[in-house]
């Protein structure tokens, strides 16, 4: 068995495991998600503003990736694309107050914002190039088409414009002054939502005009109950571990299993135990087993694991002020980024890329 081939499954025999994850339904995409599994105190935040009439002009949601941030984000614009004035008349009198932010798969809104197709949404992120390569920062060209978008006239009358920025950490500060103006004059029924792990990326200048809700990854029966739809054939040990790796990260949860399953998940965090005392000639065999080519890419897959797997040590230490761990994770953490980066950069040999990566864990696991 290689190093992420996968184990077997200890809640059902591998026949089970194979039908319950091929009869599991597919994580949507968050422009399609009709549910919430989670962060229901934001829902009915969100709601109170709108019932209120008192929406900010600027929502900063921020928190750890893959939690649901963007799900919620979809979710309130669709909302209120479907509700664009609270207390409003029905043929038969005043409308009853929504109680969720929920609009079925089924309106017509939700099946236009779900295949980008409505007019009154716009959403920003990072672009490709000509090259085919995601790019590392979000255009200032992109930013600057924002204020005109929603200084428009909504399509549906009374409606409101919704701007949806994800991963807005990685704006420029060009990126991010192209947006003062309009946070400083915002136009009626207008809303800019900015996605966000990092706040402190964030100009001083938009986090304070900004309400900024700050999530925290779901409650372990959320995350449970999550995995259990999506991934069936998981036991209540695996989604334990999981849980841990990923922070309570459904998203990260779900990556990393797709990045080999539970076996490259146990794999590596056994590989991480035994690095300490590991030899050169130990190491380079690793190296070589991890630079295969294949799918899922056995290299990636060590790589999140193992940076997910300092972060939770990480968030650990934090929690118990221990200073001296806290400080090694954060700077294997640092080092690990730094060195995928120079590689893809270099386009250096799998190999020399596997091999700096296990001596990076490797220096770190011992420091800590």
């Amino acid at each position: 068995m290689s190093l992420f081939d996968d184990d077997d499954n200890d809640a059902m025999d591998e026949v089970e495991a194979k039908e319950a994850a091929l009869n599991a339904p597919e994580a949507p995409d968050p422009r399609a998600n009709a549910e919430l599994l989670a962060h229901h105190k934001f829902e009915q935040q969100l709601l109170n503003w709108w019932s209120t009439n008192t929406m900010p002009h600027t929502i900063v949601l921020a928190g750890a990736k893959g939690i649901g941030k963007a799900t919620l984000a979809f979710r309130l614009a669709r909302f209120l694309f479907k509700n664009p004035q609270a207390g409003g008349d029905g043929l038969f009198g005043a409308e009853p107050t929504p109680q969720t932010l929920d609009v079925p798969a089924t309106d017509p809104i939700f099946q236009r914002v779900a295949a980008a197709g409505y007019p009154d949404l716009m959403v920003v992120g990072r672009s490709i190039d000509d090259s085919g390569k995601i790019l590392d920062t979000i255009k200032a060209d992109d930013a600057r088409e924002i204020p005109g978008f929603l200084r428009k006239t909504a399509s549906e009358q009374g409606g409101w414009r919704v701007v949806i920025v994800d991963e807005a950490e990685l704006m420029t500060n060009h990126s991010q002054n192209a947006l003062l103006k309009i946070l400083e004059e915002p136009p009626s029924k207008a809303l800019l939502i900015l996605i966000t792990q990092t706040m402190g990326a964030l100009i001083p200048t938009i986090r304070s005009r900004s309400r900024v809700m700050q999530m925290d990854a779901p409650e372990m029966a959320a995350f449970t109950s999550i995995m259990r739809k999506y991934r069936p054939d998981l036991a209540g040990s695996d989604i334990e571990l999981l849980a841990d790796v990923a922070g309570r990260s459904p998203g990260r949860a779900l990556s990393l299993l797709d990045q080999g399953g539970m076996g490259a998940i146990r794999n590596t965090l056994s590989m991480l135990d035994g690095l300490p005392s590991a030899d050169d000639k130990t190491l380079w065999t690793l190296a070589e087993k991890l630079a295969v080519k294949a799918t899922p890419d056995p290299l990636d897959g060590m790589l999140n694991v193992s940076t997910w797997a300092l972060q939770a040590k990480a968030r650990a230490a934090a929690t118990q002020d221990a200073h001296a761990p806290l400080k090694s994770a954060l700077q294997t953490l640092d080092s690990l980024e730094r060195h995928r980066t120079l590689c893809d950069k270099g386009n250096l040999d799998r190999r020399h890329q596997a091999l700096g990566a296990l001596r990076i864990l490797q220096s770190g696991m011992r420091a800590a």
